[in-house]
């Protein structure tokens, strides 16, 4: 499960596939303690840039203490942030791991961040394939679009709590933290299906 605890930014990526800005919503303490009772052992905590949430470090906290797989991905450009989130990950190894995202789409940081996640081979980048979601919508209408995988394969918790299917644009909204979140929907994610478009894909297979 991802969660989404803010949709602020310092950075204006062309492909940002949430069309992240530098206002933005931050998810509340009590609305990421209400997620992580629908989480099982395997988190993301993302954004936006999720190290700027006023309230991070007691959220990293409250996921460390609640899931055995914890997963954070920054931008880096909080740079001391950015190095200590690496250093605890050496340390708890198994438990906790931080990835930088590093492309040719993101603003410069210090170069000091990017050659510790290089030398810990903790670096996240599109690989060239950028989805045809969010901002990238608008930047990029001549681009060749990769759509064999979603931007975020895994259910969204986004800031107010309501739950996503996945990162795609259209995938519907499933409920929310504080409802009984729809079965049907979790159980086509049970059955390997981790994007909407797969989804879809396989209802006109049927069909047909």
């Amino acid at each position: 499960m991802y969660l989404q605890i803010t949709t602020r930014c310092n950075m204006s990526c062309e492909h940002c596939a949430f069309s992240c800005t530098h206002e933005g919503k931050d998810m509340s303490l009590e609305t990421f303690r209400t997620a992580l009772d629908h989480c099982g052992e395997s988190i993301t905590i993302g954004g936006g840039e999720p190290t700027l949430h006023p309230k991070f470090w007691e959220m990293f906290g409250l996921a460390i203490g609640h899931a055995y797989n914890t997963c954070i991905i920054t931008n880096g450009s909080m740079t001391d942030t950015a190095l200590t989130l690496l250093s605890i990950s050496e340390r708890l190894e198994e438990n906790f791991y931080v990835d930088l995202s590093q492309d040719p789409y993101h603003d410069a940081i210090d170069e000091q961040v990017v050659r510790a996640y290089k030398k810990a081979q903790r670096i996240r980048n599109v690989d060239g394939h950028i989805r045809k979601t969010g901002r990238a919508r608008e930047f990029f209408d001549e681009c060749d679009f990769d759509n064999s995988a979603c931007v975020c394969d895994s259910i969204i918790v986004r800031p107010d709590g309501a739950m996503k299917y996945c990162g795609c644009d259209d995938a519907p909204i499933i409920g929310s933290v504080y409802t009984e979140e729809s079965e049907e929907y979790l159980e086509y994610h049970n059955e390997g299906f981790h994007c909407w478009q797969e989804v879809l894909d396989s209802e006109e297979e049927d069909v047909a």
